[in-house]
């Protein structure tokens, strides 16, 4: 996946309020919805655009779908802002 998908899947403000409620660990679809205001087609659509750009995975248990957090575009996001920001500093500390 790109860096350009997974920041458009994170620019909606329910979908970071789901990828902040997985950090704690898998959970099924129901228990996601039950935490926010939207409807359950709506928390499924979000997932599935989550899962689509790689942020989030999915496995059957019994009749349950857990989804959970992928690290690896979670991980690629986060190295390139850290870059970003490293970059940022050093041309500061350059002009001072």
């Amino acid at each position: 996946m790109s860096i350009a998908v997974t920041f458009e899947a994170l620019g909606d403000a329910n979908r970071r309020q789901i990828m902040a409620y997985l950090a704690a660990g898998e959970a099924p679809v129901g228990e996601i919805a039950d935490q926010f205001n939207v409807s359950l087609a709506a928390i499924s659509q979000h997932l599935k655009v989550l899962r689509d750009a790689g942020l989030v995975t999915v496995r059957s248990r019994a009749q349950q779908r857990l989804y959970a957090i992928a690290s690896p575009a979670l991980a690629e996001a986060a190295g390139w802002l850290i870059g970003l920001a490293e970059r940022a500093v050093a041309a500061q500390m350059a002009d001072s």
